[in-house]
């Protein structure tokens, strides 16, 4: 076997387990948050929402339903109940009074911010293991595997949406 087929070959074999274990760790993930919306009393959705909207700063109803895929009576039953919780507020748009904002509140951060303190605190110390260079090179891949996986989902929807007609 010539030295680029090792390479090739050591390169798949690599990327098998890349790809298994991200599915692991994306099963996990789910299993996590599923927890944490059950300790808040909130839909796995609900909670999902909930931290979209805290990331991307106030956000409008259409906007959340564009990105999640929802449609906007979804959207309008999940901002009733994280707004009846205290966790989200809606305004006015001071710019288009038509429209409303949707921002979180500081009981969100104060309810469900600590039950992701001790993630936070181990995903420290898991990164402690790594040199600067090679948290680089793994902030690298994440940051590239966010857009393949937003692209993976819209092709999902547009064959859902396809079926439906």
């Amino acid at each position: 076997m010539s030295s680029q087929e090792e390479k090739t070959d050591q390169i798949a074999e690599l990327a098998m387990r890349v790809s298994e274990g991200l599915r692991r760790v994306s099963a996990y993930s789910v299993l996590f948050n599923q927890a944490v919306a059950d300790q808040v009393e909130l839909n796995a959705t609900d909670l999902r929402c909930l931290d979209l909207i805290g990331r991307m700063g106030p956000v409008t109803p259409g906007q959340l339903a564009k990105l999640t895929s929802l449609t906007s009576g979804a959207i309008t039953g999940i901002l009733d109940r994280l707004e009846r919780r205290g966790f989200v507020a809606r305004q006015p748009d001071p710019s288009d009074r038509r429209r409303v904002i949707v921002s979180t509140t500081p009981v969100a951060f104060q309810t469900v911010g600590p039950l992701f303190m001790s993630l936070a605190a181990a995903m420290d110390e898991l990164c402690r293991n790594y040199s600067p260079e090679e948290l680089a090179i793994i902030v690298d891949f994440v940051e590239r595997l966010e857009p393949v996986m937003q692209a993976e989902t819209a092709k999902v929807r547009e064959r859902e949406r396809g079926a439906a007609t």
